[in-house]
């Protein structure tokens, strides 16, 4: 969707290939929704003795699904955003590996501080 956005890809109905693709994003999208309804927390119940029973039923460890949702979808969208610049930098430098090189070099750059605020004790990373 973000390469028809920066008009990279051109969608012609009739082609059999936007078609797959159309199929392709639609499937992705529906079966994402699909498993984060059927194996997701429950957000909120019909019953009011589960309301006073847990009052912050937010606030549990399922609560890491109200977080993770919202930052697995920022990160595919900075990971196509990403392909989007790497193709168009591939325009301009058309150095496959160097290209690649350096893309995976600064993303390693920017997750290795990351990763050690989030996990300090470096015994762990065995």
């Amino acid at each position: 969707m973000l390469a028809v956005f920066f008009r990279i890809e051109k969608v012609t109905i009739r082609s059999s290939s936007s078609q797959s693709k159309i199929i392709g994003t639609l499937t992705s999208i529906f079966g994402a929704l699909v498993i984060i309804f059927y194996k997701g927390p429950k957000l909120f119940s019909l019953s009011s003795s589960a309301i006073h029973q847990r009052p912050l039923g937010f606030m549990s460890s399922q609560s890491n699904w109200i977080i993770g949702g919202p930052l697995l979808a920022v990160a595919f969208v900075l990971v196509s955003l990403g392909y989007i610049i790497q193709s168009q930098v591939m325009k301009i430098y058309p150095e496959e590996i160097t290209v690649n090189f350096f893309y995976k070099l600064f993303g390693t750059g920017i997750s290795l501080p990351l990763c050690l605020l989030a996990e300090p004790n470096l015994s762990s990373w065995n």
